[in-house]
């Protein structure tokens, strides 16, 4: 596994752990979340075409070569969108537990399966079971702070592996890890409440 990877991954988790913190201090509220995604936005679509200072300095160490050309911040603009969603969807117990398990399961998914994984995923042809079950770990771990312990890892286990399933057509593109986990996360706990466990 390459230094970029292992940069990106410690980025995502990092930048997570942020949301949530700010989130709990009610720094950041969904109207906030919104205003980065249209400021976002409005930064990829010049990053395409021009080396913004600074956030190109942040493109190249953390974005992936394939990346840069045609979504430049991809990773960044999904996964602040997947936190708008869940805040602006559910309370802010289950929005923070989503987005940790997120930050910490979807990162550390993609490091163990690259580096222990040997079993497949059985809708996957790159992913690795190993790195679901330590994702789905980390995840729980981190959601228990605003969920209890079985809430927690039920979600953390069922959008890990969700997270793992290959879906190819033409807008694929949309379901982005870091958009589809912690709203699969979130209704997963959203529903877990519902029938009152």
């Amino acid at each position: 596994m390459g230094k970029m990877e292992m940069r990106r991954q410690l980025f995502h988790a990092t930048v997570g752990i942020a949301i949530v913190a700010l989130i709990y201090l009610d720094v950041l509220k969904w109207w906030s979340l919104l205003a980065i995604l249209a400021a976002g936005s409005v930064l990829i679509l010049l990053s395409r075409k021009y080396r913004v200072p600074i956030i190109y300095w942040f493109l190249k160490r953390f974005e992936r070569p394939e990346v840069m050309e045609i979504f430049p911040g991809k990773g960044s603009f999904f996964f602040v969108l997947g936190a708008f969603v869940v805040v602006l969807i559910f309370d802010k117990s289950i929005a923070m537990a989503s987005i940790i398990i997120c930050a910490l399961g979807d990162s550390l998914s993609h490091l163990v399966g690259k580096w222990v994984g040997r079993v497949k995923h059985p809708f996957s042809n790159t992913k690795f079971i190993e790195g679901h079950i330590a994702g789905a770990i980390a995840g729980a771990l981190g959601a228990m702070l605003f969920v209890s312990p079985l809430t927690a890892l039920v979600a953390a286990s069922i959008a890990m592996f969700v997270e793992g399933i290959d879906v190819e057509f033409r807008m694929s593109w949309i379901l982005d890890d870091n958009l589809i986990v912690p709203l699969t996360a979130g209704i997963v706990m959203f529903l877990i409440g519902s029938i009152g466990f």
